[in-house]
């Protein structure tokens, strides 16, 4: 046993400045000037099989995640049907897609398909549950399959920029409109030719100045979101055209 007394040292000088240097407080975090809300897929509530995998452990929260398993040239398609509505979605293998529970709380069915050949598809997964979202707003928050700004910094810098003197989400909205509808151009090459399963590419959107209804309204989307304003993609017909807008 170690009798000795601890060595003796004067109070606080490890706290004195060292060789000469001068004290400085510390700095401050330099605070991110948007937000991203990041979709998480903890498999709390999960059903998985060796195709694909329906996460709903965020369904309070206002999603549900699909991961698809299966390397095949098939096409896989998510649909979401609720309320007598029904969602469809095209996935690709490998990364985790987000999913808004768009109709809040609400009784939902999820299915995973398979094309199997031409027009047929395979149920090759399915959950249903029952939505009870803490928040209203929250489905349109964060980041998910159309509207993806978790790999478009540009673009959620430039919504920080441009909403950075506003006050209050209205002058925000306000803002990032009038720089869309202005600085956008509309694509009518594109718009001839989008494939099915077409998805955004934000900062190369931003980049190019150039884009479809559904390029405007994810962009936008994107950059109010990244402030904290909730923002719905909305989908459907203006007549006989197929279209892209924002509520």
């Amino acid at each position: 046993m170690n009798d000795q007394p601890p060595p003796q040292s004067t109070p606080g000088a490890d706290l004195l400045p060292q060789n000469g240097a001068e004290e400085q407080e510390p700095e401050e975090p330099t605070p991110e000037p948007y937000i991203i809300l990041v979709p998480e897929h903890d498999g709390i509530q999960e059903k998985r099989n060796d195709k694909a995998v329906i996460d709903y452990s965020h369904i309070n929260d206002g999603y549900f995640m699909v991961q698809r398993l299966a390397d095949t040239d098939h096409r896989f398609k998510v649909l979401v049907k609720v309320k007598g509505l029904t969602y469809n979605y095209n996935i690709d293998t490998g990364d985790w897609a987000t999913f808004p529970l768009s109709e809040g709380d609400n009784a939902y069915q999820v299915q995973v398909l398979e094309n199997v050949s031409g027009t047929k598809y395979a149920n090759v997964i399915s959950v249903s549950f029952q939505a009870k979202i803490d928040d209203p707003f929250a489905p349109f928050l964060r980041p998910n399959l159309h509207v993806n700004y978790l790999n478009a910094p540009n673009t959620m810098e430039k919504g920080a920029e441009l909403t950075a003197g506003c006050e209050g989400p209205l002058s925000k909205v306000d803002t990032v409109f009038g720089f869309i509808t202005s600085t956008i151009n509309y694509d009518y090459l594109l718009a001839a030719t989008v494939e099915t399963g077409y998805l955004p590419d934000l900062d190369r959107i931003l980049k190019r100045k150039r884009g479809i209804c559904y390029d405007y309204s994810s962009l936008m989307t994107a950059m109010l979101r990244s402030q904290n304003v909730p923002c719905k993609l909305v989908f459907g017909y203006v007549g006989k055209i197929y279209h892209a807008w924002i509520s």
